[in-house]
């Protein structure tokens, strides 16, 4: 399921940069599988933290993102909140890394989130040697 979302969020992020947004998305991506394929939303926290304010949607269908934008932005205040907030206790506990990390929040029992902060490729191509 991490790859799966991991590879979610590098093709959805591939679209919504296909459509020459104004700037890079800013904030965070935080993706969902649903029975339809998978949905990564970019967006951030509001300046309460008590809504993810989301600006671009990415949503799959037959393996291709469909993208859309929110001006202003649309106010979640669900999976994508809680989300959010457990990406940043989990950075606050992870601590400044010395090399650049992805992020996924995957669901679990109860209601719970597993939030994995993971290195980011640094290098482009597959063969990343030594």
């Amino acid at each position: 399921m991490l790859a799966e979302y991991d590879t979610a969020a590098w093709k959805a992020t591939d679209a919504v940069m296909a459509t020459h947004p104004k700037a890079r998305p800013a904030g965070r991506y935080i993706a969902h599988k649903t029975l339809m394929g998978w949905v990564v939303d970019f967006g951030r926290l509001s300046a309460t933290g008590d809504k993810f304010l989301v600006v671009s949607e990415a949503v799959q269908a037959s393996g291709q993102y469909t993208v859309k934008s929110f001006d202003p932005a649309r106010e979640d205040m669900g999976w994508n909140l809680a989300a959010a907030r457990g990406i940043e206790v989990a950075m606050r506990d992870f601590g400044k890394g010395d090399r650049p990390y992805n992020v996924a929040v995957l669901p679990a029992a109860n209601d719970g989130l597993y939030v994995y902060l993971y290195p980011a490729q640094t290098k482009d191509g597959r063969d990343l040697g030594t």
